[in-house]
């Protein structure tokens, strides 16, 4: 799709499509019991039945990604029983689809961030381990404020070892360094 519109990235969808009805039980128990929609019901039952409308709702809209799009994507059924990567070329989409592939299904955010910019970047020279530009930089203390907006406790962050990702996260971590 992108290459079609001539912009200068790619996309890569990534969905996930849940039809075992006990993964569905146990991944709405565990995570949205305690969801503010449901705070105050007792009955566990209330909140499957309530939940199971929802996605009944939701499957009257939804359009789940198919070949004939000709558009990239990874496609997990039933938490990993299935795994469909369809037109994924590059290296970093490979390296998406094995990280999916490790993860254990629990109720937590996942955030996934490229870089800030870097002088590199804005000369369409890629593949260097520049500095950051003004706004990479900008972009990096952005990435710190949405982090922090989100209040994850025991939050981990996998990334790279380049400088471009080191100096993205540096806002970050100098919270974490200063006494």
């Amino acid at each position: 799709m992108a290459s079609k519109n001539n912009l200068p990235y790619r996309l890569l969808f990534i969905e996930s499509v849940c039809t075992d009805e006990a993964i569905i039980t146990e991944n709405i128990l565990r995570s949205k019991c305690e969801n503010d929609d449901f705070k105050g019901v007792k009955n566990t039952n209330e909140v499957i039945a309530e939940f199971h409308e929802r996605i009944e709702q939701y499957e009257k809209v939804y359009e789940p990604l198919e070949p004939s799009e000709g558009v990239s994507y990874i496609k997990i059924i039933n938490v990993k029983r299935h795994v469909i990567l369809h037109k994924v070329h590059h290296g970093l989409g490979s390296r998406i689809a094995f990280f999916l592939l490790n993860l254990h299904p629990v109720a937590f955010p996942i955030f996934i961030a490229l870089p800030g910019e870097t002088i590199g970047d804005e000369k369409k020279v890629f593949g260097g381990d520049e500095r950051l530009t003004v706004r990479g930089e900008a972009y990096a203390r952005a990435l710190k404020q949405f982090i922090q907006d989100r209040i994850v406790p025991n939050m981990i962050i996998l990334h790279g070892t380049n400088n471009s990702v080191l100096h993205t996260l540096r806002p970050l971590l100098e919270d974490e360094m200063s006494p």
